[in-house]
């Protein structure tokens, strides 16, 4: 789907300045007091128009594929009009944030319409940096375990900011793995799915850490198994393989 870049800017500015930290912070609120989950029935009612794509770094991917711009979470960055960092709304704000989080806060990574960029700028939201420093943060999420995401509204391809994401805190991520039964869309999967050299794995579980949506799990022996349909391929399992093991493949009907 073609999109005006007009209709894009008004879109993605009038979204994450007024619907969306104030859309999180009143579910929050009224979760806090009612001890219910209201993500998903928003969600549900915003079908396929709010949530997170995935997007890998590059060096997760097979040296052999050829990958396109919007297939790597830094070309993305490379090619967009990327402006400045901000603190991640989810780490920041205490009704999602789990005190036992230890990642950083600095991480989501705004590009989009420059006048909204440069308001929310003057009022401290958000940081200037050079393109080296967008970068770094990217790659330094990754090593953290943390998942690139676009996050967008009302389109998977109007997104607006780069969200390098924890499974504990983040709203996308943390609603998905508990109602994904019922809001599977709410997080999309990268062109990319995790392969692994069997003949080089040495069961050793780094994986299995690293992965935030159960495709891989400790089976009898320690033996690592693979649940190919849980694979979001954000390819954090094969940036941290100290065998380079797992290597991300295109994805295909038949994955």
């Amino acid at each position: 789907m073609k999109l005006n870049p007009t209709f894009k800017r008004a879109i993605t500015k009038t979204f994450s300045r007024y619907i969306e930290i104030n859309m999180l912070t009143i579910l929050k609120f009224f979760e806090k007091i009612t001890r219910i989950n209201f993500l998903p029935y928003v969600t549900r009612a915003l079908k396929h128009s709010f949530g997170g794509k995935v997007v890998p770094i590059n060096t997760a991917i097979h040296p052999s594929v050829q990958v396109a711009r919007n297939q790597d979470i830094i070309e993305i960055a490379k090619s967009s009009n990327v402006y400045g960092i901000g603190k991640c709304y989810c780490r920041s704000f205490p009704f999602y944030h789990n005190k036992k989080c230890n990642a950083p806060k600095e991480t989501c990574i705004y590009i989009g319409d420059p006048e909204f960029l440069d308001e929310i700028e003057k009022k401290g939201y958000i940081s200037k940096v050079p393109y080296k420093k967008i970068e770094e943060t990217i790659r330094m999420a990754d090593k953290m375990g943390l998942v690139h995401q676009l996050i967008y509204f009302p389109h998977p391809n109007l997104y607006y900011v780069i969200c390098n994401c924890c499974s504990c805190c983040c709203a996308v991520i943390s609603t998905y793995k508990k109602f994904k039964n019922t809001v599977p869309y709410l997080v999309i999967p990268s062109d990319f799915i995790a392969r692994v050299d069997k003949s080089l794995c040495t069961n050793c579980g780094v994986c299995v850490e690293r992965c935030h949506f159960g495709a891989r799990i400790k089976g009898k022996n320690n033996k690592i198994i693979f649940i190919e349909e849980n694979c979001k391929g954000c390819g954090l399992c094969a940036t941290k393989c100290p065998k380079e093991a797992i290597k991300l493949v295109p994805r295909t009907k038949k994955n």
